[in-house]
């Protein structure tokens, strides 16, 4: 699991520094900047300027994080995803999202691709649509896929529809 959803850093952005996830996610995008240099774990070749950041379930949840954390904004510097897949989860402070916390980091958010099953029992559908409705009423892009039978699973459409989210925000 991630730090993003459980315990005291769930529902405070200002605890998360504390995280093992602020840690981990710091390492990542440095990785990642430093691979356009040829001077990462990844080797060369990744594009810090075509980031697209996917998570389903907690990942989800962890993925929200990015766009929404200041903290996070931080510690990834220049770094910002194009776009956002969120499969199965909701914004960045879990099933508590507060939203009056949230929305001073709404400037920048990239665009969001939701994709989520109507009979989700562990996550329900109603977060993602909490936090598509809460992006469309700021203006940022966002798509908000349902099918009302899935469970907490991937969509029968997740693979084409991630593809060509990637696609339309690429650089």
């Amino acid at each position: 699991y991630w730090d993003s959803d459980v315990g005291e850093f769930a529902n405070d952005l200002k605890k998360w520094p504390q995280s093992g996830d602020h840690a981990f996610l710091k390492k990542l995008f440095s990785e990642i900047w430093k691979s356009s240099t040829g001077d990462s774990i990844f080797g060369p070749g990744l594009d810090p300027e075509n980031v697209h950041v996917l998570g389903f379930s907690s990942g989800a949840f962890m993925a929200s994080r990015v766009a929404f954390s200041p903290v996070v904004l931080e510690a990834v510097g220049e770094l910002r995803p194009r776009s956002l897949v969120i499969c199965s989860g909701g914004a960045a402070l879990g099933v508590n999202s507060d939203w009056e916390q949230l929305r001073p980091c709404l400037d920048g958010h990239p665009p969001t691709l939701f994709l989520h099953g109507g009979d989700d029992h562990l996550v329900p559908a109603r977060l993602s649509l909490a936090y598509h409705k809460e992006l469309e009423s700021h203006g940022v892009r966002s798509r908000y896929v349902l099918r009302a039978s899935a469970k907490h699973e991937w969509l029968d459409c997740s693979a084409k529809e991630i593809l060509a989210w990637i696609h339309k925000y690429r650089t």
